[in-house]
Order: C-alpha cells, then structure tokens, then sequence
C-alpha cells in the first residue's frame, strides 16, 4: 500500500490514496479467514478499506468535476476536511454533518454547504449513497465598510512595515484597486510599461490596468509574497494606525472606487477599472462593451494624484470651467 499524506489539510497539494487496484473486491491477498480487507501494517482490518474507498471517491469527484473549475482545488480541501474524520461515506448521516458545518459561520458556512451539495448529488447519481442532505444557508452579513482618503493614505505610507517580500504586494493593492488574488499573482513580464495585462481573473475576462508612474515603481521592485497573510496585515495596518479588526484587504478596493467616484469620476469607467461584469443593466449591458481605455488611464493617474495629496477634485475642477 502506497499512502501520500498530508500534515498541513490547506496545502493546495491533492492528497492521492493509492490502495491495491483489486481493494473493492476483497482480495484474498489481503484478507483474513472472515474475508474482512487487512492491511499491512493496520490493526482495524476495515478501517482500511473504509478510508481507501472515501478517499477514492474524492479524487474521482475531483477528476470527474472539480478539476475543470478555477476554484476546484479549495472544493476539494473543503470536502476532506468534512470528511476527515469519517471511515465510510455510507455511514455519514444528515446530523454528523450538521454538526460539521457548525463550525463555521457566515459566508463561509455556504461555502461548504454549496461543495456538499453538488457532492451528494454527484455520489447519488453513481449509487454510491442514498442520503440527501439538506441544509439552511447562514445570513451573511453585508460589507460596506469604506476607508476614509486619509486611512488609505497612511496605509500606502507604511507599507515598508509590512516587510521586504510584502511591501510591493501591499503597494500595488492601494495603487490600482486589483483583487487581492491577482496582485498576488502579478507576473512582470505580464507587465508592458504602464499597462499591466491580467489573464487570469475572477470573471474569467482578460483584464487591462493602467498604472502610474508610483505603480510602476513598485513593478520594478517586484517580489512575489511568501508568508502569511494575516500577519503581514496585522504589521501593515497597525503601522498605518488603521484597525486590523475593523479592515479587510477588499475594503481597500471598496474604498479605491468609493473615492473615485466621489471625487467625480464615471461610476462605468470605475467599474471598468475593478473589472466588475455587472455595472450596467438591460440594454447598456448586453450592447455597451466599450472598454473606456482613455477614461481608465486617466481615473487611475487621477487616483495617484489624490493619493499624493492633490484635494483638488474633479468636480471642482469642470465646476471652474464651466464658471470661465
């Protein structure tokens, strides 16, 4: 028997259990005088055979669905950490579930809720279990918190607290308004002097960022950031003397565009920049695809200018103008 484990259950790797190919049918090379499977080496003579078949029917799931979808890999470790502490997918009932799922909460809750969902129904449809499932989704609660202009400020001040490998990280996520996920995976040569070309992205629509001359700056000193996450922020935040608690890393785009807008700028061409799939509605959305690239380029310089400091707004400005 050949086992690959995994101490750390997050670690993007696939757990894979290679079991003897006949394990299904018992085969009398493993098996005692009751015709129960025994493996070297285990003293439960049906754990075994148990623990091969759940496992086995994960990396099938995987195989089968989860392999072709962006996110099938968290799917996967979702699932094992249900399961972790189940012998055979035949015993699982509806209450040891339940009491699986309560620990977690909110949106999370859902999460989990929504892999074993499609699970069950994927077993159901090849016999190899007859529950059911049913669960009740948590109320997740909304998120609107906004960062004052001056909170983002501090927090681009102090990024060099946030550590070497970190700090360009940390950078790029106040001076263009990206998700989390892709300035993470933000590759240089992706980057073509001041347009940076997303491939990958949340919507699955290629996606172009202009960045200033500050951005680019910190495209020079790209690192790609090691380490954990909620670490590095608790130091970024508290030397930018922003609550840690209160904040979250997609608060900083919530306020990007939030002060965007308020300081004039078309609510379609912020949500062109954030790569948002529904800013407009009926006709505009499905015969609107300009791309708005001029207007873009000059809402980001624009952001760059009140990140500096320039409190000179937009609407001001064309108030002015009119006034001439």
């Amino acid at each position: 028997m050949v086992t690959q484990r995994i101490a750390n259950p997050c670690t993007p790797v696939r757990f894979r259990y290679s079991p003897p190919q006949n394990i299904r049918c018992r085969s009398t090379d493993y098996s005692n005088e009751r015709g129960d499977t025994v493996f070297p080496g285990s003293s439960d003579t049906r754990m075994g055979e148990a623990m091969a078949e759940i496992w086995e029917i994960l990396n099938d799931y995987f195989d089968d669905h989860l392999a072709d979808l962006k996110f099938g890999e968290e799917r996967l470790r979702q699932l094992r950490r249900v399961f972790a502490n189940f012998t055979d997918i035949e015993n699982v009932t509806q209450r040891d579930l339940t009491l699986v799922l309560g620990r977690w909460k909110g949106a999370t809750h859902n999460r989990y809720v929504a892999a074993l969902t499609h699970f069950f129904k994927w077993c159901r449809l090849r016999e190899l279990t007859d529950l059911r499932p049913e669960f009740q989704n948590r109320r997740e609660a909304s998120r609107d918190t906004v960062m004052s202009l001056g909170q983002v400020r501090r927090l681009l001040g102090a990024v060099e607290a946030a550590g070497d490998e970190w700090s360009p990280f940390c950078a790029m996520l106040v001076l263009t308004g990206q998700r989390r996920g892709e300035v993470r995976d933000l590759n240089v040569p992706d980057v073509d002097g001041d347009t940076w070309f997303i491939q990958d992205t949340k919507n699955g629509n290629p996606h172009v960022v202009h960045l200033s001359d500050t951005a680019q700056g910190w495209v020079d000193r790209w690192v790609p950031p090691s380490g954990n996450f909620n670490c590095m922020k608790l130091r970024w935040f508290k030397a930018a003397g922003v609550d840690a608690t209160r904040y979250r890393f997609h608060d900083i785009r919530r306020s990007f565009a939030t002060h965007l807008v308020e300081d004039g700028q078309d609510p379609q061409v912020v949500d062109r920049i954030l790569n948002h799939c529904g800013g407009a509605r009926g006709v505009a959305r499905v015969y609107n695809r300009a791309q708005m690239l001029p207007q873009r380029r000059a809402a980001m310089l624009r952001w760059d200018e009140m990140l500096a400091g320039n409190q000179n707004t937009l609407a001001q400005t064309r108030t002015v103008r009119a006034a001439e």
